[in-house]
């Protein structure tokens, strides 16, 4: 259990540092508007980081493809979902809540992808894990230097503390709760 905690926060933390990375690029390039960046990208990137470590831990899938496709359409879902519902503020309940949702979608398209039969602990540990890591991301934005908050780059040092952090505490707990028994 303790390996599949350190390697999920290792492959979470660089799921998160991949997105924050393609974010200040797109910054720099000027196109961070750009739709497919603010409704698909993370959930892909989240999506697909979530099936290679599962893959790697020994996870089977009967149809990769099919499980990769269920999966990145759940942390898609999730991902729209927790920003239409609770981006009113950054407040401490409004971050829990926005993880705990992202988090509860995602665990379903895991679920599902999977066709776990233990599916309730499953559930309720990874959603339990992202309304954590929220918190955990209002604690970190709001410790944030006040010449960081007043900077340009403000989006990318909250995109750096909220998506590798919340990524790494969710995908961790994912991996070692568990899923399918290991094929190896």
């Amino acid at each position: 259990m303790n390996k599949d905690l350190s390697f999920g926060a290792l492959i979470g933390l660089i799921s998160g540092l991949v997105i924050a990375g393609i974010g200040v690029l797109l910054e720099l390039a000027d196109a961070s508007d750009a739709l497919w960046v603010n409704y698909w990208m993370p959930g892909g990137v989240f999506g697909a980081a979530i099936c290679l470590g599962a893959w790697l831990r020994g996870w089977n899938a009967e149809r990769k493809g099919l499980t990769l496709l269920i999966v990145i359409a759940g942390t898609i879902l999730g991902w729209r979902l927790c920003f239409l519902f609770f981006i009113a503020s950054w407040e401490v309940v409004s971050l829990a809540l926005m993880g705990a949702v992202g988090a509860c979608v995602t665990a379903i398209g895991v679920i599902l992808a999977w066709r776990m039969r233990a599916w309730m602990i499953f559930l309720a540990s990874f959603t339990l894990a992202g309304a954590a890591g929220g918190v955990v991301d209002f604690v970190l934005i709001n410790s944030l230097p006040e010449a960081a908050k007043d900077a340009v780059w403000h989006g990318f040092w909250e995109s750096v503390a909220i998506f590798p952090v919340w990524q790494a505490i969710t995908l961790a707990c994912a991996l070692a709760v568990g899923g399918p028994r290991p094929s190896r």
